[in-house]
């Protein structure tokens, strides 16, 4: 898997000289819920409007989880969308909840948390005995609160002996203070965990 970050717009220019069997660019979706599949018929506006306000806007998407028989339903800019496709005609949006999803199914372990962490909120993915646990979205202000959300999960769903994966923004800062209180936190990374899953395609996350 290669993985490359924009952190600002990017164009054409930015992928010359990579060989694109195909560009997968992973958004992070203004809005986003996990729904059992069979409760999804064409209806995921409607079904996001139930928890989100102001979709009018937006582009409402549907990603299948087919191992978990669940549905990611969630909304992007439509400039974000133009944006991929004018650099990657060829270009394949997903959600970066569902990647994140994705690779903590895939991993080899039985239990795991997957947190993301932005400025002003967390992403937490939690397998247990194999099966997805939970996939939660939290407002933060500060490290303290990450360490909160994280510890009543272990707290309440696992023994402490399990391995928190970190993503996202200021790192270090958060690994220092994690490690402090939990079992194993590590930073995540897609080259390490070569194990999940052999892919084909190139990976740009945004």
């Amino acid at each position: 898997v290669f993985c490359q970050t924009f952190n600002k717009p990017f164009s054409s220019k930015d992928l010359s000289g990579l060989n694109l069997l195909s560009l997968k660019s992973i958004i992070w979706p203004a809005c986003f819920s996990l729904v059992p599949s069979q409760f999804v018929e064409n209806n995921g506006a409607d079904l996001l409007s139930l928890t989100h306000q102001n979709l009018d806007k937006l582009l409402v998407k549907e990603y299948l989880h087919h191992a978990l028989n669940q549905t990611a339903i969630y909304a992007i800019e439509p400039d974000q969308q133009l944006q991929c496709l004018n650099a990657y005609s060829g270009c394949v949006i997903q959600n970066a909840v569902s990647t994140i999803i994705d690779v903590s199914m895939t991993n080899m372990l039985k239990d795991l948390l997957h947190c993301h962490i932005e400025t002003n909120r967390i992403w937490i993915v939690a397998k247990k005995n194999g099966e997805l646990l939970l996939c939660n979205v939290f407002d933060v202000t500060n490290e303290e609160e990450v360490l909160y959300y994280l510890s009543a999960i272990v707290e309440q769903h696992f023994d402490n002996q399990v391995q928190v994966f970190l993503s996202g923004d200021q790192l270090k800062k958060h690994t220092d203070l994690l490690s402090a209180y939990l079992y194993h936190v590590e930073e995540f990374s897609y080259q390490k965990h070569d194990h999940i899953e052999a892919a084909t395609y190139y990976q740009l996350l945004m």
